[in-house]
């Protein structure tokens, strides 16, 4: 009897907005970072697991859930398993964070990626309260704990704090892609602009443009093996076209960055 031999590489999709707590609305389900970091440690323990192609097409998302991913694909390299990134249509902000611990990245030419910043805004009802004549009263034990509270100015020291937070996260951002990352005109591509693949090859975020099936053929030379010797392990699901439309929307509200979270 004739066992199957072939190598298996492990297809892991980055896709849509990431968070920690997903979605759970009647149309559109989303187990968020918790399903991806599931799949990434099992890839890490599972021997017949050789190699990882990262698939992305992210705007970004939350700093915590974002940093998680990019650590356990950290852990997966570490295991001695390649990981090779594929950008979509986007890898962002937090998107570009999972990418710049891989390998190798790929990039379509068209896509856009960088975006190495932190943005938290605040919205500030005080306005239409007043004109609605609404109040509200706030009790509170601790000079911060209704900080950005939206029915009122926020203070000066309230404002000081939290861009001291926003900026100890984009240190730290900017801190994993230097690890993984030799980028040229530093300054520029990391102060939160988002770049075309065609700037971000020339200043090194990204390795090389090139397709999904690129990057495969990438990695099985990596393996030193041929593709059609290779067992590919895919995810089964697929989204409803709902799903796709509340997913675009999703992104759409990512890339206006409008939040009261700290984002990546």
């Amino acid at each position: 009897m004739l066992f199957n031999k072939k190598k298996k590489i492990r297809v892991v999709n980055i896709d849509g907005v990431i968070s920690a707590t997903g979605s759970k609305g009647l149309l559109n389900q989303s187990e968020g970072s918790m399903a991806v970091l599931k799949i990434l440690h099992e890839i890490k323990n599972d021997d017949s697991i050789r190699g990882v192609l990262l698939r992305i097409n992210s705007p970004g998302g939350t700093a915590g859930a974002s940093q998680e991913i990019a650590n356990s694909v950290e852990a997966v390299r570490k295991a001695g398993k390649p990981v090779i990134a594929s950008i979509a249509d986007m890898a962002c902000s937090g998107g570009y964070m999972i990418a710049s611990v891989c390998d190798y990245i790929f990039a379509n030419q068209m896509a856009m990626t960088g975006s190495i910043g932190v943005i938290m805004q605040i919205p500030n009802f005080k306005g239409i309260s007043e004109k609605l004549g609404v109040t509200y009263n706030t009790i509170k034990a601790g000079e911060m704990k209704d900080i950005g509270n939206p029915v009122r100015e926020m203070t000066e020291k309230e404002r000081i704090y939290l861009t001291e937070m926003a900026e100890e996260s984009h240190q730290e951002f900017i801190r994993m892609v230097q690890k993984y990352r030799t980028i040229t005109n530093i300054e520029e591509m990391t102060d939160g602009r988002f770049v075309s693949a065609v700037i971000a090859k020339e200043n090194g975020l990204i390795d090389e443009f090139g397709t999904y099936y690129d990057a495969l053929e990438y990695l099985c030379k990596k393996l030193d093996v041929k593709e059609k010797d290779v067992k590919i392990i895919e995810d089964s699901k697929k989204k409803s076209f709902i799903g796709k439309i509340l997913n675009l929307q999703a992104v759409v509200k990512e890339l206006l960055q409008v939040t009261t979270e700290l984002k990546l």
